[in-house]
């Protein structure tokens, strides 16, 4: 796969999400929908963005 913006290659982006869906979730991301799972990486993101997930840049 390519590289975002960030310079990260997507598949490590997808690891990464998925670990962070794992730990703070609780849930398998492979057991969830496509929709499931974008909205664990939006909830993620929101939290991040108030500051609720220190150290975690989306």
């Amino acid at each position: 796969m390519g590289e975002n913006s960030d310079g990260c290659d997507m598949d490590d982006v997808l690891r990464m999400n998925d670990a962070m869906i794992r730990f703070f979730f609780k849930e398998n991301p492979d057991d969830l929908s496509d929709v499931d799972y974008a909205g664990r990486i939006k909830e993620l993101k929101w939290l991040a963005g108030e500051g609720l997930l220190r150290g975690i840049k989306l």
